[in-house]
């Protein structure tokens, strides 16, 4: 599977286990780095997951599975990100794609970065599967977050290739891909994920793993930051808020979400 516009090279390469690559020589990326912490072509960020813990519990709104903890992670990383690209070019265009096989999850990062102020130079694209097709990005994330119940089954979207194939095949110069760590149930049941990751690994010089907790020391100086700084409660029948204490306060059921930020810099 290699970074073409040709898609059935990608899917073959895909299919028959062979290599996984980008098309570009490692000159010509821009080198980025989260405090140290070395980003490679190919990286791979596990996600926490819990059934019962808030922000780790993958969820589901107008049927639509979301996580909270993988869409604020998301959001920070990518603000990190563009800081250190302006930070080495105020004036190359650079653009950077966020891909979730979910609406409802897709949106929930959207809606987070429109209070973002980012900089001019560079556009993120945020979005499903299908509005990205034909597109390219110098980064992609995947933001492969899980339903609430992992299936085997090759109609769930984060085990349709066709799906796996376009999100993966966007990136020119780095790809990431967000997945739920070694620990979630079923982690087994994204057999297509984990067979990308298994590709993935035979490019050693490329390839890299992190789990979300290690990125989050480097941009923070703790792990488990995002969990101290949000507050996540099920939507009640009556709402009073008072003075909001954490970073983000998130309220939720089964039909939408509402994020409270209380500051952005």
């Amino acid at each position: 599977m290699e970074y073409r516009r040709d898609r059935k090279t990608i899917r073959f390469k895909l299919t028959h286990y062979r290599i996984l690559k980008h098309n570009r020589v490692n000159s010509e990326q821009q080198k980025i780095e989260v405090n140290g912490i070395n980003l490679r072509a190919l990286n791979f960020i596990k996600l926490p997951v819990s059934k019962y813990e808030s922000i780790y519990r993958p969820q589901r709104i107008s049927n639509s599975p979301v996580q909270l903890y993988s869409a604020i992670f998301t959001f920070e990383f990518v603000k990190h990100i563009s800081s250190q690209i302006t930070r080495g070019n105020k004036e190359t265009p650079y653009k950077i794609g966020i891909i979730s096989p979910y609406r409802i999850q897709a949106d929930v990062v959207n809606k987070l970065l429109s209070q973002y102020f980012q900089p001019e130079n560079i556009t993120i694209q945020v979005g499903t599967v299908h509005g990205f097709q034909g597109d390219e990005c110098d980064i992609i994330l995947a933001l492969f977050n899980p339903p609430p119940k992992i299936s085997g089954s090759s109609e769930s979207f984060v085990n349709k290739q066709n799906i796996l194939n376009v999100a993966i095949s966007r990136a020119k110069n780095y790809l990431f891909i967000l997945m739920p760590d070694e620990s979630t149930e079923n982690i087994n049941k994204l057999f297509k994920i984990n067979k990308i990751e298994k590709i993935a690994k035979s490019d050693a010089e490329n390839y890299v793993s992190y789990e979300s907790n290690q990125i989050e020391t480097a941009l923070f100086g703790e792990d488990k930051h995002i969990e101290k700084i949000t507050f996540s409660t099920p939507h009640q029948n009556v709402n009073v808020y008072a003075r909001q204490e954490k970073v983000y306060e998130v309220r939720s059921d089964d039909f939408a979400v509402d994020i409270q930020i209380k500051a952005i810099e």
